[in-house]
This record gives C-alpha cells, sequence and structure tokens, in this order.
C-alpha cells in the first residue's frame, strides 16, 4: 500500500534521533530554543497573563510541571501557561512563509514531558526539531493565500500537530501511534481571523501546545484514529482549510530540506510585518540627527501573494512601534525610542504625538521613504526576507 502523506510524516517524526539531524539545524533549533525561552520570561509582564496563570492553574492542583520563571503547575497547566508566556509580548519567532507563530506550541509540551520523564538535553533538542519541522511542514501543505482567504490563524490550526510530534518523539512513539496522535491533534485544530486585534490569537497558540500533548496521552493509550487525516476526501485538514491544499509539499525532500530553517526571530516586541519598517527607521535615525516628516507608501503587491498585503492603512493601525521614535519635537534617536510609551493613535488610525514624525497614506504602488528634515531626503529600501507567502 502506498504510504500516505500523514504516514510518512508520522513516520519521520517517530524515528528522528539526534545523529540525523545536521549541525546547522541543531544551531537553529538551539537558537528558537533560546529565544523561546527569553520570550517567556519577559511574557510574564504581559497584559494579560495574570488571566492565563488564573485559567492555568484552575487545570489541575498539582505542581509536577515547571513554568518558565513561574511556580509549577500541573502538566497541563504548565504547557499552557508556558505557551501563553512565550508569546505574551509580542517578540516570539514566526514563520514567514505561514505567518505562524511557531515555539509557542513546541517548546512547552516539549519542556513538560523531558521534565516529566527525565528526558536528556539531546533528546529535548530533537523533539523540539521534530515539533518545528512536523508544524512548518503541514503548514506549507495548507497552501497559505487559501488557508489565508478562508480566513484561518495558522497556529492554532497546525501547531496542534508539531505538539503531538514532539511529545510522540520524546515518548518513543512508533510510527502508527504517531500517525494516530495526529489525526488526534488535527480534530482540534482551530482558530480563525476573527480574533485579530484581541489576545485570543495569542490563546490559539496556547491551546494548540495543550491540544498537542492532549492528542499524543490519548494516542499512547491506543485509541483509535484515522490513518491519513491530512488528506482525507471527506474531512482531511487540505480539503477542508484549503480546498486540496499542496500535500506534496509536505514530504518533500523530508529530512534533507528543513523547514524549520525559514523560522525567524524577530528583534523588536511589535507585529511581523513591521519588523523590516522599525530595523529601517532606527538605520535612518541612526544616520541622521533630526528627522523632520516621515510618509510611508506601500509596494505593490506581488502576483500570486497573501491575499491580503499590508496596506498603509494596516500599518498604522498594527501599532505605533515603528514612529515610537518621534518622541519629541526636535529629534528623534534611539534613546527617544526606547523611552516612548505605547500609545494609540487617533480614531483614524494616525500615530502622530507631537507632530514630529507623520505617516500619511499615499498611492499604492510607490515605494517608501522617509526626509530628515532640513531639506534633505532619504531613501528606505525595505527587503521582506525570503520565507513571505508572496516571495
Amino acid at each position: 500500500m502506498t504510504q500516505g502523506t500523514t504516514e510518512r510524516l508520522a513516520e519521520f517524526a517517530a524515528a528522528l534521533d539526534i545523529g540525523d539531524i545536521p549541525h546547522d539545524v541543531q544551531v537553529s533549533a538551539k537558537a528558537l530554543l533560546s529565544d523561546a525561552l527569553a520570550c517567556a520570561l519577559a511574557g510574564h509582564r504581559g497584559e494579560e497573563t495574570h488571566q492565563l496563570r488564573a485559567m492555568s492553574a484552575a487545570l489541575g492542583a498539582s505542581t509536577e510541571s515547571t513554568v518558565i520563571g513561574g511556580t509549577n503547575m500541573s502538566l497541563a497547566g504548565a504547557t499552557l501557561m508556558n505557551g501563553y508566556l512565550i508569546t505574551a509580548v509580542t517578540m516570539c519567532d514566526v514563520h514567514r512563509a505561514t505567518l505562524t507563530h511557531i515555539t509557542p506550541e513546541i517548546v512547552p509540551p516539549a519542556l513538560a514531558i523531558a521534565e516529566r520523564d527525565g528526558r536528556s538535553g539531546a533528546s529535548l533538542l530533537t523533539a523540539i526539531v521534530a515539533g518545528c519541522e512536523v508544524t512548518t511542514r503541514v503548514g506549507i501543505g495548507l497552501d497559505y493565500p487559501v488557508f489565508r482567504g478562508k480566513g484561518w490563524h495558522g497556529p492554532g490550526v497546525i501547531g496542534p500537530f508539531g505538539a503531538a510530534a514532539a511529545v510522540g518523539n520524546l515518548s518513543d512513539f512508533d510510527t502508527d501511534t504517531m500517525n494516530r496522535a495526529f489525526a488526534l491533534a488535527g480534530s482540534q485544530s482551530a482558530g480563525t481571523f476573527a480574533a485579530w486585534g484581541t489576545p485570543t490569537v495569542k490563546f490559539h497558540q496556547c491551546r494548540a501546545a495543550l491540544s498537542g500533548l492532549m492528542a499524543a496521552l490519548l494516542a499512547e493509550q491506543d485509541f483509535a484514529a484515522s490513518r491519513e487525516f491530512l488528506t482525507a476526501a471527506d474531512g482531511g485538514l487540505y480539503n477542508t482549510y484549503a480546498e486540496g491544499g499542496l500535500p506534496e509539499a509536505v514530504t518533500g525532500d523530508l529530512g534533507a530540506r528543513w523547514e524549520l530553517q525559514r523560522i525567524a526571530l524577530r528583534l523588536w516586541p511589535s507585529a511581523t510585518a513591521l519588523q523590516e519598517v522599525i530595523t529601517a527607521l532606527f538605520n535612518l535615525v541612526q544616520d541622521n540627527d533630526t528627522v523632520g516628516a516621515l510618509r510611508c507608501r506601500r509596494l505593490p503587491a506581488r502576483p500570486h501573494g497573501h491575499p491580503r498585503p499590508v496596506r498603509t492603512g494596516d500599518l498604522r493601525r498594527s501599532g505605533p512601534a515603528p514612529l515610537r521614535f518621534g518622541e519629541g519635537r526636535d529629534r528623534a534617536g534611539r534613546d527617544a525610542f526606547q523611552r516612548s510609551g505605547h500609545r494609540r493613535g487617533r480614531n483614524d488610525g494616525r500615530y502622530d504625538p507631537y507632530g514630529a514624525v507623520r505617516l500619511s497614506s499615499r498611492r499604492a504602488g510607490e515605494p517608501a521613504f522617509a526626509g530628515p528634515g532640513r531639506g534633505k531626503t532619504a531613501a528606505l529600501c525595505v527587503l521582506q526576507p525570503v520565507g513571505r507567502p508572496n516571495r
């Protein structure tokens, strides 16, 4: 019998060993883990963290599992809590091809099971690689523009698969058990962009971590589940969420090309689409003493790209982070950027606290530029990294 997409991915995740992982991929995974831990420590200062802490504590009274930088909780509670901590202050990684944060779903259940079973650091790293690779592979199979066009939000849909893969790898699942874990994970795939603009999008991530953990623990009990969940004709993930998807992308070059290496780490606590803009603005103020005005114009969308490219208006509403360097009327620099607080714009979405920096909408198809005052003009070219949905 021909091996299905889900079974092939399950075989990979179950059999993966530290010796199978190239050195550069191990380095990438270590960077993802370190970044996730640092984000989690910062996450204790998140605005909604106390609410998630109360909910996580309510999931169980035991204290066998570590909360990063916090008080121990139950296995389920710590998984949920750590998932939220990693994403709480909007600093965690993103897989640009699916606009999905990955480590909030993968690292928490991997840490919990590795701690419970006394597994080695090498085993933990292998599980994280398995989880990240499975999540991103399932994601690229969804044909993201189609998937996004239906309103789905990636973390809650694809995250449970990777979380189950990480737990299954640590628990020495065979291919059949891992395959059933994937089916149980997919049965919990959910989360849409109706939650955009609220902290519920972060809940999608930590809930996915818990869903994957539950899927793996139930599969471990020989619970019956579908053999081919991803491509099932009736209700399979790809047929239901993405009109068939791109299943060939899931297993193509599996184990030779590592999709997890397209997971990007963010420099700034802000939306993914703003990372390059913030970096470019820092470069501008570093080279110029005074910024008199700023105007941003979007580039034209690439063919076959993201169905909803970021518009200038979207950038304004996404948050004031790239414009905070306008603190003060006369000068704009790194210190001002770091001092400024997070403030919302006026009702029209414009952020202009003192008139030092202005962001205005221009005709589509024109490049972004900034003028550093005194009649001098400086052009900014913000390049999107490989891995964006439209690249």
